[in-house]
């Protein structure tokens, strides 16, 4: 792998996108786990909500957990209080991890007490939220990968649905995200962002925590 690739695979499945990545899926290769959706549509009568309402919807989530939390890392790098938009050192990491934990856990909460019938994705949304609260503690005394557990905790979300729910759309995301599992971690080692043990740690965390979050509250 060269340090083009690398650098193309850091970006496109940067952490702040795997939200968008995840739900999107789930939207349209197994809705069912989203009863809501289905159920939001058929009881609201406003035609301009029900046409394209899954979109709608991704894009809020994309509004939500990522434009808003990059833009404000991008103010936070303008403003000098972060050095670098890479976030290579452990202080420049602090404030973007401590005010993106708060957007998510807004997010979450709003989705969770203001759309209850979408309660799956408020799920979703806290379960990331508490990865991002647990990167922010490490990120205190030691780097860890935040794209590893970004996609260890997408990995984590499709296999505890596919054997909770039976889901058995989500076998080829499956089997994506195991392959996209090594291509990410290998792009941070090649770029020299993590040490193995960074990489390592960090796909645990998001893989464990995921799939704790399904199988205790879904």
């Amino acid at each position: 792998m060269n340090d083009k690739i690398a650098q193309f695979l850091s970006v496109a499945f940067h952490p702040l996108l795997m939200p968008t990545y995840l739900l999107a899926t789930l939207f349209f290769l197994s809705p069912e786990v989203i009863p809501g959706l289905q159920a939001y549509q058929s009881t609201n009568n406003e035609a301009l909500i029900q046409i394209g309402f899954k979109e709608n919807l991704l894009f809020l989530i994309f509004l939500s957990t990522f434009l808003m939390p990059s833009s404000l890392i991008y103010y936070l790098y303008k403003i000098k209080i972060i050095n670098s938009l890479k976030m290579e050192d452990l202080p420049s990491r602090r404030i973007p991890y401590l005010t993106t934990f708060l957007l998510y856990l807004f997010f979450g909460l709003f989705v969770k007490y203001k759309l209850p019938v979408l309660n799956e994705i408020s799920l979703f949304i806290l379960s990331i939220s508490a990865c991002l609260f647990a990167v922010l503690i490490i990120s205190f005394f030691w780097k860890i990968s935040a794209h590893t557990i970004g996609i260890g905790g997408a990995l984590g979300l499709f296999l505890a649905i596919y054997f909770k729910k039976g889901a058995d759309q989500l076998f080829i995301p499956i089997l994506i995200s195991i392959v996209l599992v090594g291509l990410v971690s290998a792009a941070r080692l090649k770029l020299n962002a993590h040490s193995p043990m960074q990489v390592i740690v960090g796909f645990g965390l998001g893989l464990s925590i995921s799939v704790s979050s399904i199988y205790l509250y879904l």
